[in-house]
């Protein structure tokens, strides 16, 4: 893991935002249909999202992503650090600012949104199957449409 961050809290959110990627090409994979109703609600809610640093990814659709992937990871880490422990590191991130203010004010709509269609609760790896593995380690997500 690559990071300039010397706290335990921060390395370890960073950690998982990592993971979460992962996590969410073995969903993208599993529930194809699931992910694409995602992504399309996601571009209902949010017609524009920022882009370029420090607010958002690099494009347009990497924004859009990290709306999910920022998302799971503050769930992941409120799981083991504590909701207002996970939600604070979360606000004060110097990268993916826009988008993370983005999650921490809807985080409500979001986890209505990603619960209907399976994406959370978040599946330990330990429960995964050798495929459900393999298809996390493709790194790439399942077609849009």
């Amino acid at each position: 893991l690559n990071t300039s961050l010397r706290a335990e809290n921060p390395i370890l959110c960073t950690y998982l935002h990592e993971q979460m990627h992962w996590y969410l090409t073995w969903y993208s994979h599993l529930d194809t249909p699931g992910w694409q109703e995602i992504w399309q609600a996601i571009r209902r809610m949010y017609p524009s999202v920022p882009v370029g640093f420090p607010q958002g990814a690099h494009d347009e659709q990497s924004s859009y992503l990290h709306i999910i992937v920022n998302y799971l990871e503050i769930a992941a880490a409120s799981d083991l650090l504590g909701s207002d422990i996970a939600r604070d590191l979360a606000a004060k991130n110097f990268i993916y600012r826009g988008i993370y203010e983005t999650v921490l004010r809807d985080w409500e709509a979001l986890t209505a949104l990603y619960g209907s269609r399976g994406l959370i609760p978040i599946r330990p790896a330990t429960e995964m199957s050798e495929e459900d593995l393999n298809l996390a380690g493709l790194m790439d997500e399942a077609p849009l449409g």
